[in-house]
């Protein structure tokens, strides 16, 4: 139990974007709820003693089979405290981002190394633009963080200012 009252992790994630500019989201669901649905960022819970920036690269590689070398991972470029609401639990979790641009397309995701947990809650991976993912918004879907796609806007045309700033 942590601060908050809540079982509370470390996470790290990462906001990843193929040669034409769209960003990988996940979809997940609630396993005792498929009603609770969102999209989401690749990444996970940091092991003891990991660093964030080898745990978003781990998390990468184990959840898409991309693997990244992860001093090219840029910044942190946000990080994020969110209080996760599922019908059986509530946890924290406190996040970190990093993004990187892929040189080449990937269209084909390695799910070897889920989790059982992920096995179960892991519905899809897409590729999206951005323009995508605020039709996607517009029509009702959860995107997680909820500053993704100003962020990934923002990303996207300035690149990495050095700032992390603290999100929702």
């Amino acid at each position: 139990m942590g601060p908050s009252g809540y079982p509370e992790r470390d996470a790290a994630r990462v906001i990843l974007f193929d040669p034409d500019g769209r960003l990988l989201v996940i979809h997940g669901h609630d396993r005792d709820d498929v009603n609770h649905h969102w999209w989401f960022t690749p990444g996970g819970g940091r092991d003891e003693g990991e660093d964030p920036r080898s745990a978003a690269a781990r998390e990468l590689a184990e959840e898409t089979g991309i693997t990244l070398d992860p001093a090219a991972l840029i910044g942190p470029v946000a990080v994020r405290s969110s209080k996760f609401e599922f019908l059986s639990e509530t946890r924290v979790q406190h996040e970190v981002f990093f993004t990187y641009t892929l040189a080449e397309p990937v269209d084909e995701f390695d799910s070897s190394g889920f989790t059982a947990t992920e096995n179960d809650v892991l519905d899809e991976f897409a590729w999206r633009s951005i323009e995508e993912m605020e039709q996607m918004r517009a029509a009702g879907e959860t995107i997680y963080p909820l500053a993704l796609i100003e962020m990934a806007t923002r990303l996207r045309r300035h690149g990495w200012d050095g700032s992390t700033p603290k999100i929702n």
